[in-house]
């Protein structure tokens, strides 16, 4: 087991804290922010060619009133063509 666990290492691909921009339509503050649901980590072979690649599914703007939790997006990380990883984007206000 050790030599299996001494080729790969756990990568942190998201935290809650990440906030991603997008417009509000009929809100006087015009933009609101979009948070992942959850952390996302995962195992990944160390010393590999290529990086997880992030890829965002969100509306470019959003009808007010912004609910806290309710799910408005998708944020995905693909590794050669897969994806590796997934979780919903929440409201933050």
């Amino acid at each position: 087991y050790d030599y299996g666990f001494s080729l790969v290492e756990r990568v942190t691909l998201c935290d809650t804290d990440r906030r991603i921009q997008t417009a509000v339509v009929g809100d006087a503050s015009g933009q609101t922010e979009l948070m992942p649901q959850q952390a996302l980590t995962t195992v990944l072979r160390k010393n590999r060619d290529s990086q997880p690649e992030e890829v965002i599914y969100a509306p470019h703007f959003i009808y007010a009133p912004v609910v806290k939790g309710r799910t408005y997006g998708r944020i995905v990380y693909r590794m050669n063509g897969k994806e590796i990883a997934s979780c919903r984007l929440v409201g933050s206000e």
